[in-house]
This record gives C-alpha cells, structure tokens and sequence, in this order.
C-alpha cells in the first residue's frame, strides 16, 4: 500500500487564490485563457495560454 501525505487543501488557478477569489469568477463566466497576443507565436503550435498574474 502507498502513503499519502497531504499537506495543504485549498485552490489555486490563474483567476486567483482561494474559493473566495476564484469561485465567483467562475460563477460569472470569466474565462482565465486567452488567445497568446504578447509575444511572436507564429512558430508556436498552441495559440491560447494562461498566466498566473500573481
């Protein structure tokens, strides 16, 4: 059998920290893609990206 050790419970995402911060983003319908417009992607395969602004 494995152990498991859990050593923190919470949300963390691109639209922020906690179910506080992100719950009603999500609730609203705020997406946290986008389409990839700060840099030269036309090499790139993906198009869309996220990042985290914290």
């Amino acid at each position: 059998m494995n152990r498991v050790v859990v050593t923190g419970i919470g949300m963390v995402s691109s639209h922020g920290v906690g179910k506080d911060e992100i719950w009603p983003k999500i609730k609203e319908g705020i997406s946290a893609i986008d389409f990839l417009k700060r840099v030269d992607n036309s090499d790139l395969k993906t198009k869309i990206w996220w990042r985290n602004c914290r």
